[in-house]
């Protein structure tokens, strides 16, 4: 019974429990119903877009609109044509940088069957068509928020997203500071997540959960970049994208895609512009795996394509990313074609400059296959570095340019580089080029023709910590240059600094043809071989043979052969670490074995850099120096023997601070003599001696003396002249004025002493010049220069110059006294004596002479008479003239004697108011006067008035050899302009034989036709015959031609008359009988 009762109070315990739960779950229920019925009931889109509004304004300073709105709490909730635009009070700051932000459609679509057990499943996210603009400005003050590197990414409820669609999204961003402006514009792009699963908790715990899809696409999306001001840069491309994203964990992530860009437009201010209709199509595929857990990554490939050309393909392989990061890249594949490379090239090139181009190969490109890049990211905490490696090469390049004007064949370059890379240092860096062709051919700018065979150039170089080399190893050959072969070497090495570095070099070649680089004006073979020893910086050693063919030099129509040369040169140099001081130990060098030259010095290259010039010593030796002269210019001195050298020594020391100079110079031969023609002119013991000093802060002086031991001439004479000397020295006291100290002219067995004397000074921009030559001859005895020349008495010559910038006044005094001359060809003057005064101005500018306004002797007539009747009165005047008297002068089988000359000589004039001589048996008298040309002298204008009296007609032409003698009288009156008989002489005037015997005129009628075929002539004969006698021959002379005619009078026995009483012959042209005279 007790059991019973027992058993009853626990079912009605039980079953109350069971009441209440049920109670209360109805009540929950209930509760649920009406809280969804209550939010659904206030939830109204009115109110909804009321709440959005009021929240966007206050979180993000912004205003929100939209046309629909649904929400459903169980079930999701839609917005369409949503607005986001700026706030009315712009004052409120934004939150976000977020200016506006439109999109067609919102839509949100979820389940919460499983948010109990902290699940939400979202079936459905759309986004469609978002246009967002961000605009980012610097805030003043502005600071980032610190970040917890430490935290832990955790969930409280778990999150499956079935779908999520983001459409036809378009975004622009505007980065603005108070330098620059950027613009981003991207449209068109379209993003998908799928299965995408977050797990509750701490999500790096069960990284494992995290599940996804990530898709990005864009098609023809519009992609532009701007920047402005300077340096302006615009980027404009239509982009086409597909990216894939697998998430199955953080330790499996899946990437694959492709991007790719066309219709590319850039823009970099005016100094590029790449337009959109270039044919330019970058395509990118990307395939890799991610591991996030450990920071790991994989790209196999990463491939590049141009215009559906394969570039490059490389890998890129990164571990332990979030910790010590390791990077591992190479470049597996590359082949750019050259073609390809010129053709998008063309449009940036003027057409100008763009060449006509015919490929050999279409296979020659461009690789950087071999690239690669390993090691760890280089940090402050370990010595880890990253090493990296650059190969470019270009394969099997042939190009043919404009039409062989230029051609290239099988031409190949590899170049690499390579490095690691520490922290904040740089290690063991090399560098290896090389470089081979075929063959090349140019046509230079002047059009000569360049060829070059097979060829290769290679250099490997690497450097240490502090990127100075410490190994260069080079080495150079060329084929068939210009006809020749060069080689070069070079290995250089050093331990880190200058102090260490030494090596050697050598460069050669042989037949190097000029011709090209001349225009053939000058023809050669070079040949060379030059090697460099770098011992050290203090021990550097240069040596230099260079050969030559015989050097062909052609200029118009002149042709000159030169010898070979052979030059041989050694260089000894020293210098510091800082190329500061630098040292010539020594410098020699031979030229053949006609020069040696030697040199010494040092320069200091620093703020006052200084040169000194210690030793300059350059010999030559003058027999092989005519030698070499070229055969051509040797023709004319071929009998010419030459012996002893000529040496030349200087030192100088220049302070390029303040350009002082200090130098000295000495010149002098040795065992110099001349031989002409084995004896026809000698001259032994020529000493010639120079000497010049400068101090540019002082004076200058130069010193010239010239010794001939002894001067003379087996052939002509026996006598030898010694002792001749010549010195001149020159001194600068200022820089401003040049003296002649002493200027001396010695021929002691010439009887003949000279001097000069006087100054050249600088007066403001002038310079003024005043100087006096003297030259004295006495010679008492009789000087025999040649056998039949000689001379013997007294003459001396004065000259006084004076000029400025503008004139120049020149005068002269001539003085002989008993001078007798002998020359060649029985040409002898007797007793000559004078006394000659010359005075002239010279206009330098213009290069004339100043003439006189007037004529200085002014009688009524052009004529001997008047001058002697008004003689007296010119001797008054203090310029007296000039007097010539000559006791005899003979030439050959003619002979005149007491020739007396009165002259004035002087401003553009020579005037001759008087001249008489005795000739033939009579005498003649006259004046003459000229007047030279400014312009030119040979077209000078001149008068002659002259009268002749007692001529013997016989004596005066003795080729005749007439014996009869005839007497003649005559008179003359001359005027022309000119003496070039080529160009023509403006000659006037006439010719009177006043009185005339017939035998003179039978003489001079002869001498006119001396082959008697003229027939006027003869009838002239035949009327001399028949008793008719000349009274008159004249000769009128006019416009180029002389006109003679013969007068006769009558004899009284003869009846027949002549008609007008004369017999006028044919005329002359004047350049005939001047030439015929010459």
């Amino acid at each position: 019974m007790a059991e019973k009762k027992q058993n009853k109070h626990r079912r009605s315990r039980l079953s109350r429990v069971l009441r209440f739960l049920l109670w209360s779950a109805l009540a929950f229920f209930v509760i649920f119903i009406l809280l969804i019925a209550g939010l659904v009931l206030y939830l109204t889109p009115a109110r909804i877009e009321s709440l959005a509004e009021i929240t966007v304004s206050e979180k993000l300073g912004q205003e929100l609109s939209f046309t629909n709105a649904h929400f459903n709490i169980l079930d999701g909730f839609v917005f369409q044509d949503i607005v986001l635009s700026p706030a009315a009070d712009s004052s409120n700051a934004m939150t976000l940088p977020i200016h506006s932000a439109t999109a067609k459609e919102i839509s949100l679509r979820y389940s919460l069957a499983g948010i109990l057990k902290r699940r939400l499943l979202i079936t459905s996210a759309v986004i469609d068509s978002p246009r967002v603009w961000l605009e980012i400005k610097p805030t003043p003050g502005e600071k980032e928020a610190p970040t917890d590197s430490a935290g832990v990414i955790g969930s409280f409820i778990a999150l499956n997203l079935k779908k999520f669609r983001l459409r036809d999204a378009t975004i622009t961003v505007d980065v603005v500071d108070s330098l620059q402006q950027q613009h981003i514009y991207l449209d068109e792009i379209s993003i998908s997540l799928d299965d995408v699963a977050l797990p509750r908790g701490k999500v790096m715990a069960q990284d494992s959960l995290l599940r996804g899809q990530f898709q990005l696409d864009c098609r023809k999306s519009k992609c532009l970049f701007s920047q402005s001001p300077a340096p302006g840069f615009r980027f404009a491309a239509v982009l086409d994208a597909n990216v894939q994203m697998i998430l199955a964990g953080l330790a499996d992530i899946e990437l694959n895609g492709a991007i790719a860009l066309d219709d590319i437009a850039v823009e970099l201010d005016d100094a590029f512009a790449l337009q959109p209709d270039v044919d330019l199509a970058v395509l990118a595929d990307i395939r890799g795996r991610l591991n996030a857990r450990t920071g790991a990554a994989q790209f196999d490939p990463i491939a590049l394509r141009i215009n559906e050309e394969p570039w490059l393909s490389l890998t890129v392989q990164a571990d332990s990313l979030l910790s010590t990061p390791f990077l591992n890249a190479s470049v597996t594949s590359s082949r750019i074609p050259v073609q390809q490379l010129i053709a998008l090239a063309r449009p940036f090139v003027p057409d100008s400059l763009i060449p006509s181009i015919y490929h050999h190969n279409p296979d020659a490109h461009f690789s950087l296959a071999g690239t690669t890049i390993s090691g760890f990211v280089p940090d402050s905490t370990s010595e880890r570095t990253l090493d990296g490696i650059i190969r470019i090469s270009l394969q099997n390049l042939g190009v043919t340019l404009n039409r062989n004007e230029h051609f290239l064949r099988n031409f190949n370059f590899t170049s690499e580089l390579s490095a690691s890379l520490g922290f904040n240092e740089i290690l063991n860096p090399a560098a290896h080029i090389a470089v081979s062709y075929d063959s090349v051919f140019l046509t230079t700018a002047d059009g000569q023709k360049v060829y070059s065979g097979r060829s290769h150039v290679r250099a490997d170089a690497q450097l240490d910590a502090n990127l100075f080399p410490s190994l260069i190893d080079a080495d150079m050959a060329i084929a068939n240059v210009l006809g020749a072969d060069i080689h070069a070497d070079i290995r250089m090495q050093s331990a880190g600094n200058l102090e260490t570095l030494a090596g050697n070099a050598v460069l050669s070649f042989k037949g190097f043809d000029i011709s090209p680089f001349t225009k053939s004006q000058l023809r050669s073979r070079v040949s060379a071989h030059a090697e460099l020893a770098l011992n050290s910086l203090q021990d550097i050693v240069t040596t230099l043979h260079l050969t030559t063919d015989s050097i062909i030099v052609q200029q118009e129509f002149d042709k000159w052969t030169v010898r070979p040369i052979d030059l041989t040169s050694t260089f000894r140099a020293a210098t510091d670490t800082l190329f500061q001081h630098l040292t010539l130990r020594s410098l020699t060098a031979t030229l053949n074995d006609i020069l040696a030259a030697e040199l010494r010095g040092s320069a200091i290259v620093t703020e006052q850099p200084i040169i000194d010039l210690d030793h300059l010593q350059l010999s030559v030796d003058h027999a092989a120096l005519l030698n070499w002269l070229p055969e051509e210019l040797q023709a004319p001195i071929a009998d010419l023997a030459v012996t002893g050298t000529t040496t030349l020594t200087s030192n100088a020391r220049l302070n390029l601070s303040d350009t002082t100079l200090h130098a000295g110079l000495h010149v002098q031969t040795h065992d110099l003599n001349l031989d002409y023609q084995d004896g026809l002119a000698q001259l032994s013991g020529i000493l010639l001696n120079i000497e010049g000093d400068v101090d540019s802060e002082e004076s200058a002086s130069l010193a010239f003396s010239l010794n001939i031991d002894q001067a003379r001439s087996n052939e002509f004479t026996r006598a030898v002249f010694r002792d001749n000397k010549i010195v001149l020295k020159l001194s600068m006291p200022d820089f401003q004025t040049i003296q002649i100290d002493t200027g001396l002219l010695s021929l002691p067995d010439l009887k003949t002493t000279g001097t000069i004397a006087g100054q050249v000074q600088t007066v403001g921009h002038a310079l003024v010049v005043n100087s006096q030559i003297r030259l004295t001859q006495n010679a008492a005895d009789t000087i025999r220069l040649m056998q039949d020349t000689f001379y013997h008495g007294k003459n001396e010559i004065v000259v006084n110059i004076r000029s400025d910038s503008a004139i120049a006044h020149v005068s002269a005094i001539v003085n002989m006294s008993d001078l007798t001359v002998s020359l060649p060809n029985d040409i002898r003057v007797d007793r000559i004596n004078s006394n000659v005064v010359i005075a002239q101005n010279i206009d330098l500018k213009n290069g004339t002479l100043l003439m006189s306004p007037q004529e200085i002797v002014r009688t009524p007539s052009d004529g001997l008479v008047d001058y002697q009747l008004y003689k007296d009165y010119y001797f008054q005047d203090s310029r007296r003239p000039s007097a010539i008297d000559v006791r005899r002068a003979v030439l050959g089988e003619y002979q005149v004697e007491n020739i007396r000359i009165e002259a004035y000589i002087g401003a553009g004039t020579v005037e001759i108011p008087a001249f008489s001589l005795d000739a033939y048996g009579g005498n003649i008298g006259g004046s003459f006067s000229l007047i030279s040309d400014q312009d030119n002298i040979l077209e000078s204008s001149y008068k002659l008035s002259a009268h002749m009296s007692g001529i013997n007609s016989a004596l005066l032409l003795p080729s005749l050899q007439s014996r009869s003698q005839g007497m003649l009288t005559a008179h003359s009156e001359l005027q022309g302009k000119g003496f070039d008989i080529i160009h023509g002489i403006d000659l006037a005037g006439y010719f009177y034989i006043t009185k005339i015997e017939s035998k003179v005129a039978d003489n001079l009628l002869t001498s006119l036709d001396p082959e008697g075929k003229d027939s006027a002539i003869k009838f002239t004969k035949l009327v001399m015959n028949y008793g008719y006698k000349p009274s008159l021959l004249t000769f009128d002379i006019g416009n180029g031609y002389c006109y003679p005619a013969v007068h006769f009078s009558q004899p009284w026995y003869n009846p027949v008359r002549l008609s007008g009483g004369s017999i006028e012959f044919a005329r002359i042209p004047i350049a005939s009988l001047l030439k015929a005279e010459k």
